[in-house]
């Protein structure tokens, strides 16, 4: 299931991972990718020029490179860059110092939270420095459709448990999305096929977006109707996660 354990960038040794500090808050599950995001864009620019300068800050003071208010960055799934000159000056970063990270950075599991083309969706003006851990799954789907968050929830909204999921194959790996509405009573149980694997994030909205790994046997839709092959699994009591927004 999906984790909400604060880390920080004290233990990551990439190099081309540079931040403003150390102590700078981030959630554990998006560090690798994070790492292989920079990684990445280190070998395709040939060098790295880019600075953490923020993650958990929901206001920046008026010191701070960027004082713009965004609700997403209290999740600890997001960071905010700036653009290192060749003086060694942090500076904001803007789309046209560099589009590598907007084109590519859902390839390891972030998106751009705030786009140009749907502030009206958002209601948070573009911010081409703040980027967004969603997991490699959910940003394919959301690049291939060119959803920001939102619509990305409501879209998936329509694959319920009873209407059948989203099917989705990403890296020879086959999974299927659904979203469970949270239960009134405040305890939400699925009922899945035993060992089933599956990961579960909330959508900070009253319900879960659950994704299961298929394999023989192990889908929703196919589980048999034989209560030995099944089993009930109870979800979080917060609907917060991955998609938390």
């Amino acid at each position: 299931q999906g984790s909400q354990s604060f880390s920080d960038f004290s233990a990551i040794t990439d190099e081309n991972v540079k931040v403003r500090s150390s102590t700078l808050p981030i959630q554990q599950e998006a560090q690798q990718d994070l790492c292989s995001l920079f990684d990445a864009y280190s070998a395709a620019n040939g060098w790295a020029n880019l600075q953490i300068y923020s993650t958990t800050d929901t206001t920046l003071d008026a010191s701070s490179i960027y004082t713009n208010v965004l609700p997403d960055r209290n999740t600890g799934y997001g960071f905010d860059i700036g653009l290192i000159t060749s003086t060694g000056e942090v500076v904001p970063y803007i789309k046209k110092h560099n589009e590598w990270m907007i084109t590519n950075a859902w390839q390891y599991g972030f998106v751009v939270r705030y786009p140009s083309d749907k502030t009206e969706t958002t209601g948070i003006a573009y911010a081409p420095h703040h980027f967004r851990y969603v997991g490699k799954l959910h940003a394919a789907i959301m690049h291939d459709n060119g959803f920001c968050l939102e619509e990305y929830i409501s879209y998936l909204k329509n694959y319920t448990l009873d209407s059948g999921g989203l099917s989705y194959t990403l890296d020879s790996g086959s999974y299927t999305i659904y979203y469970v509405p949270a239960d009134a009573n405040g305890t939400t149980t699925v009922t899945l096929p035993k060992d089933a694997v599956y990961t579960v994030s909330g959508d900070n909205q009253g319900g879960y977006i659950l994704t299961v790994t298929n394999t023989a046997g192990n889908t929703v839709a196919s589980a048999s109707e034989d209560t030995t092959a099944q089993t009930t699994e109870s979800l979080p009591t917060e609907t917060t996660g991955y998609l938390y927004q």
